[in-house]
């Protein structure tokens, strides 16, 4: 059961994954097909290393230099100046104690669990979400589709008055709230936090001592953005060289301009479509006021489209 249903897995019972000064050996690993993930990320993804590393392991990872770094978690002492957060464990998911405030309303106070898989600032879970009537409290929202195990999961995304994590405050960060009802995770929780946050910071697991360390680096105050295009992207098919048209929002600059589902991209501003690939669009498209050119192909057409981001919330 994942964020986007339901799917069917296999188990191998023993495997050995091994990292540059790691290894994990004789655990059980599931199996599932993950080609939906690398059309939709443009990555290749091939393994996904959870829980076992985690609690084997204090994990530091530096999101500015990209550097992972795996410490003995026996003696491990932390002497720096970070912020350190108490962590509580569901389905062996770590919680924190936040707050958030929407639009309009009183801070609450709950937990969110700490997603590394998710790209988004936050996510609401649909059980809050409709608790508190969350959809109501954001004057303006656009369309999105995250992608979970199981499939797409159709959402919402606006911004959120404020965001406080142990005493660091985020204003106006960018909040997906899903339209979907499953959720997995602790009866109650809030929402999860991800990778646009966590970016901002070192950030230390130590699963031993049940803590985890934010060290803020230069992108802490970096501003929060959503697309500006209104068109959600994936790799094209198989050997065609191509980026394609996943779905629409109206009215947006990519509806205005005429793009539609399913076409294929193969050139962006005169390169290769492939060349600047999926994250480099979607870092594009957070960028208001720029101009960009398209070669479109549909069926048998070839076109030429041009369009002007704009921020839509």
């Amino acid at each position: 059961q994942g964020a986007g249903g339901r799917v069917e897995v296999q188990t191998v019972r023993s495997a050995t994954v091994r990292l540059p000064g790691a290894t994990l050996a004789g655990a059980p690993i599931t199996t599932m097909a993950l080609d939906a993930f690398k059309r939709q990320t443009g990555r290749a993804m091939e393994v996904i290393i959870g829980h076992p590393l985690f609690d084997r392991s204090v994990v530091r990872i530096d999101y500015l230099n990209r550097v992972m770094e795996l410490l003995p978690a026996e003696g491990y002492e932390y002497t720096g100046t970070g912020v350190v957060l108490p962590l509580t464990f569901e389905q062996r998911l770590p919680y924190i104690t936040a707050r958030v405030t929407l639009p309009g309303r009183e801070p609450v106070e709950g937990r969110f669990v700490i997603d590394l898989g998710s790209t988004q600032a936050l996510i609401l879970t649909p059980g809050f979400a409709e608790k508190v009537k969350a959809l109501d409290a954001f004057p303006r929202t656009i369309e999105a589709r995250g992608r979970g195990v199981g499939g797409q999961l159709p959402s919402r995304i606006g911004r959120v008055s404020r965001l406080e994590i142990g005493g660091i405050g985020f204003d106006q960060a960018v909040t997906m709230i899903p339209a979907s009802a499953a959720h997995v995770g602790a009866e109650g929780a809030i929402g999860n936090i991800g990778g646009e946050i966590l970016r901002r910071f070192v950030v230390t697991f130590d699963y031993t001592h049940k803590r985890m360390i934010l060290e803020p680096n230069n992108r802490l105050a970096d501003p929060f953005e959503a697309d500006m295009s209104g068109m959600g992207m994936r790799m094209g098919p198989e050997g065609s060289a191509t980026l394609q048209v996943d779905w629409i929002q109206s009215p947006s600059p990519a509806a205005e301009a005429g793009l539609k589902a399913n076409d294929l991209i193969e050139q962006v501003d005169g390169r290769p479509a492939l060349e600047v690939g999926v994250p480099g669009l979607r870092e594009m498209f957070r960028r208001a006021g720029e101009r960009h050119t398209f070669s479109v192909r549909r069926g048998e057409e070839r076109l030429e489209i041009e369009f002007t981001t704009r921020r839509m919330i």
